[in-house]
């Protein structure tokens, strides 16, 4: 076995962790720190997420603060280069007047996705935010008091659930879609929290049966603080993996009904308006078409990827296999075994050789 390598005591329902040297002696956060910084998928992800919101809103600057691009999404100046072409060159590199072209009515189009990814960044925040304190709240008093108020909060849950989510989107974005992305995130957040509500609930039925809870309440500890401050932080790697897992689904819920012009509605735009707006002109100038298709995808599969990340790191049971360790760990174990069929084998030539004890005597 090596030597580099113990086991720690399983937690309740689990498996044998494997703990190496590197890792005895450090802190919970300090553990899942160093998991997440081993996941270069979900570090580049991180890196691509924050250069497309840095560049969303530095580019047309947010409020009162100016940006540096010097189209604004509503503006109209006249069609240039053939009728609206992009003006981007990557060798030598240069943006032109409009990289990204300019829509049917002039509007420079860089300008409208940059827009459109201002506007999904935000209904991201606003949905994720709304959906993770919802479903952290109904999922906690669930687990925590069971009995009756268990059985109101999950049927509570299972009536929204019943309802796909892209109906009751439709429904909230034909009635509040033309008020702005944030009153429409904000009742698109009231039906994203139910898959988050139950898995906290599943948590805190296995946490509130552990022994520092009973500790905590026969110190007189209520049950405020036993829920928010000794049992929560112990779901905390429930909720962060499964908030992001809900703010990816928030985008494409976001991008799915402005498609259907459910959504956000002119002047003001969002990726999926854009795409259902020009996806007649796909043929013809597809580029309308391919910008914010390509944020879309790029926003959803980082968010995916680093709530990937935070799974892996939150729990230690979700290994990956290296064939490298592998090999390097097993090698000594190998060379032993190599070594006792060797000495095995030449101690049977041996005995056959002379005769064996008591052999070859008359």
């Amino acid at each position: 076995m090596n030597p580099d390598v113990t086991v720690t005591p399983p937690p309740e329902g689990g498996h044998d962790v494997p703990e190496t040297k590197q890792e005895q002696g450090k802190s919970q956060g300090q553990l899942i720190r160093r998991r997440f910084m081993a996941n270069k998928l979900a570090l580049v992800s991180i890196v691509v997420l924050g250069l497309v919101a840095l560049l969303g809103i530095t580019s047309l600057g947010v409020g009162p603060i100016p940006g540096w691009w010097k189209w604004g999404y509503a503006e109209a100046p006249p069609l240039q280069n053939g009728g609206g072409r992009p003006t981007l060159e990557l060798w030598p590199f240069s943006l032109g007047d409009h990289p990204f072209g300019q829509h049917r009515t002039g509007k420079d189009y860089f300008a409208m996705v940059m827009r459109g990814i201002q506007n999904s960044f935000l209904a991201v925040f606003i949905m994720g935010a709304i959906a993770t304190v919802l479903g952290s709240v109904v999922g906690a008093l669930a687990g925590y008091y069971r009995g009756w108020v268990d059985a109101i909060l999950m049927r509570m849950t299972d009536l929204v659930i019943v309802v796909p989510v892209l109906v009751l989107g439709a429904v909230i974005g034909r009635g509040f879609g033309a008020n702005g992305v944030v009153i429409l995130s904000i009742f698109l957040g009231l039906v994203l929290w139910t898959g988050l509500a139950r898995l906290v609930r599943a948590e805190f039925l296995s946490l509130r049966e552990r022994e520092f809870v009973d500790a905590a309440r026969v110190a007189g500890a209520s049950d405020a603080r036993i829920i928010f401050k000794h049992i929560f932080p112990n779901a905390i790697g429930v909720v962060i993996v499964t908030s992001t897992l809900v703010m990816a689904s928030a985008i494409l819920l976001e991008a799915a009904l402005s498609f259907l012009n459910l959504g956000v509605k002119p002047p003001d735009v969002s990726l999926g308006y854009l795409i259902s707006e020009n996806s007649a002109a796909f043929k013809n100038r597809p580029y309308l078409f391919w910008w914010p298709g390509l944020f879309i995808i790029l926003i959803a599969l980082s968010i995916n990827f680093i709530g990937d990340g935070l799974r892996d790191a939150f729990d230690p049971r979700q290994t990956r296999f290296n064939a490298r360790k592998t090999v390097d760990r097993d090698a000594p174990v190998a060379a032993v075994d190599l070594d006792t069929k060797s000495t095995d084998a030449s101690g049977a030539a041996d005995g056959r050789g002379t005769g064996g004890p008591g052999e070859g005597r008359s």
